[in-house]
């Protein structure tokens, strides 16, 4: 079971950011990336990336039940999506897991390996 790492207070009171690095895996290998100079990148694995993705879709889920918890005033949430590479996953079916009504605004890092349309339908 993934756990939370940390909380922080960023004594901001009209927002709530939520960071959350869904894995390492990855479909490239750039020489550039912080994930290889650390040693956490995962090279793609169908086997591992199907238990990633059971993961990831159940702490949607989780991620959902902590905002109600933590955010009962209301305020705006952004949610930050990193990696790995986040679009192995198919993005609009994972935080259709993310109810809540709150987050208004969500940022991905990506390689940009998914075609423009695949980008067009997560923003929808």
């Amino acid at each position: 079971m993934l756990k939370i790492k940390s909380v922080s207070n960023n004594f901001c009171k009209d927002i709530i950011y939520l960071k959350w690095r869904i894995f390492y895996m990855c479909n490239y290998n750039c020489p550039y990336c912080i994930q290889v100079a650390q040693k956490k990148k995962e090279n793609f694995n169908g086997e591992l990336f199907e238990k990633e993705k059971a993961k990831a879709f159940s702490t949607a889920e989780k991620i959902d039940a902590f905002l109600a918890k933590v955010n009962p005033e209301g305020k705006n949430v952004s949610l930050e999506i990193i990696g790995g590479e986040v679009t192995l996953l198919d993005l609009v079916s994972l935080l259709d897991r993310i109810k809540d009504e709150h987050i208004n605004y969500v940022s991905i890092t990506t390689n940009g390996s998914k075609p423009v349309d695949y980008f067009y339908n997560v923003s929808e």
